[in-house]
């Protein structure tokens, strides 16, 4: 299945065109179709007159995918959902290639889930270690709730923010509006610059997984668990955290970016924390203050 995300008249159909797309175009608004079929449109409204029926995401998934394993599917939103615990719209994952996941538009909203409710990312349980990725473009995210984490990146994950916007998050944790990362050196939340022409209303905080605990439940911090900086910060970040100590890295530069003090005033902690430059590491660090 390919899924196509985007607003009325934007050129979704001719896009799946361009792209392979054989046959006549079913329209979900009728039902659903009795066979196999190669495109299809109005997604949003099969799952409206589902969800009014009190089906599940997972029971329109399961009648779905045989229907449309090689298809173009279309949509201009996905609302009124719930779903249960690990994983939301997108669970991205990798086998034996790269997979790559990339969100240009679309309307999400009115949806109830846990952890990772738009995108969850999580390889941990692959034997290839195979990495996935996730650009967000742009897309509008809305009146929403979940636990922690609406794009939650685990094992051999990254998600790259480069612009969206996400309004009227509820977090029943009251962590990780906009996104969390599970402290390990493979899983990874990049924030971009907003490209020219888009727009980026990034609420809410970013939350680090970044401590272990042993068996006796002390915790320590978990190495690389923090949030990458991929260009100059044109919008402020708030960062939190299971264990923010002194010295704790929130946030580090890529390997092509030199942090700034420009940078440093964008980020904040949830706890007030002051913080630090480090240009030798090119890292943003909890400061050792008295």
């Amino acid at each position: 299945m390919i899924l196509i995300l985007g607003g009325a008249w934007q050129g979704k159909l001719t896009w799946a065109a361009s792209h392979g797309m054989v046959g006549p175009v079913f329209d979900l608004k009728d039902g659903w179709p009795e066979a196999p079929v190669r495109c299809c449109r109005h997604l949003e409204a099969l799952t409206r007159a589902a969800s009014d029926r009190g089906e599940t995401a997972q029971q329109v998934l399961d009648r779905l995918l045989p229907l449309t394993r090689d298809a173009f599917v279309i949509s201009r939103e996905i609302a009124n959902m719930i779903f249960g615990a690990g994983g939301g719209v997108f669970n991205l994952g990798a086998s034996k290639t790269e997979t790559l996941l990339t969100i240009n538009g679309g309307w999400f909203h009115d949806l109830t889930g846990y952890n990772g409710l738009i995108v969850y990312g999580n390889c941990m349980s692959l034997s290839t270690y195979v990495p996935a990725r996730c650009v967000v473009n742009d897309c509008l995210v809305e009146n929403v709730t979940g636990s922690y984490g609406l794009l939650h990146a685990m094992k051999f994950v990254t998600i790259e923010i480069n612009g969206g916007r996400f309004r009227n998050i509820t977090m029943k944790n009251d962590i990780g509006y906009l996104a969390a990362v599970n402290g390990d050196a493979t899983a990874s939340i990049v924030l971009n610059p907003t490209p020219a022409g888009q727009t980026a209303e990034l609420n809410g905080d970013i939350y680090l997984l970044n401590s272990k605990s042993d068996e006796d439940g002390n915790l320590s911090k978990t190495s690389d668990g923090y949030v990458t900086i991929g260009g100059a910060l044109d919008h402020d970040v708030t960062i939190s955290g299971n264990l923010m100590m002194w010295g704790t890295v929130i946030a580090a530069g890529t390997d092509d970016y030199k942090l700034t003090q420009a940078d440093l005033a964008r980020i904040s902690t949830d706890t007030g924390d002051a913080l630090v430059l480090k240009e030798k590491t090119n890292t943003i660090e909890i400061a050792r203050t008295r």
